[in-house]
């Protein structure tokens, strides 16, 4: 992370979650829509614990989505997802699945879309632990993630981020081709319903 982030990190969440057979995913989503780091953004570790696939609901990421501003959010679809919103995709972009063994980690950036399906397998959980971090030049961070950590487990003092700044909507552009337009989005105020899969730190 340190060599990723070129400078130290510090912790800011942790997350077990645990996806037995049967339950929802995630709807697609940015993690700085949550975090408001400032500067900078936050990066995520996520680690499998379990063989995660497309039957139990595996990660799915956007290539190419980790260039994109934090853009504004739609409904999801709550049969599906624990989360009631998600980031809208434009046409020409897709999410692809990780089929991840017992320990295999990725590292993504807080503008990266990510999220998941439902576990649909008959027996198999799809555990993983993941931790939200934020690079040290930080100054602020959502009031969620405070106490704010650094690797020797000392608190630093940083700033709660209030509210959100603009946010990205697809719009048609020139030939046809979508592209983001920025508007205010005032203050952010996500949802989430029936979290009990995922235990925040």
């Amino acid at each position: 992370m340190t060599e990723i982030l070129g400078r130290e990190p510090y912790a800011v969440q942790s997350m077990l979650y645990f996806k037995p057979p049967g339950s929802r995913g995630q709807a697609l989503h940015q993690d700085q829509f949550y975090l408001k780091v400032r500067p900078g953004t936050c990066m995520a570790a996520w680690m499998a614990l379990d063989r995660a696939d497309e039957g139990n609901g595996c990660l799915q990421v956007v290539p190419g989505s980790h260039d994109l501003p934090i853009l504004c959010t739609e409904r999801a679809d709550t049969s599906t997802s624990f989360t009631d919103i998600a980031a809208p995709l434009p046409e020409g972009m897709a999410r692809v699945p990780l089929i991840m063994e017992p320990g295999d980690v990725v590292f993504f950036p807080g503008a990266l879309i990510h999220g998941s399906f439902p576990n649909t397998s008959r027996d198999r959980f799809r555990r993983a632990i993941t931790g939200h971090y934020v690079a040290g030049e930080a100054e602020k961070v959502s009031a969620y993630y405070h106490p704010v950590l650094r690797m020797d487990g000392t608190e630093v003092e940083l700033g709660a981020s209030e509210g959100g700044g603009p946010c990205g909507v697809w719009v048609d552009g020139e030939n046809g081709k979508p592209e983001v337009e920025m508007r205010p989005a005032g203050a952010w105020q996500p949802h989430m319903q029936g979290i009990g899969e995922a235990s925040p730190k």
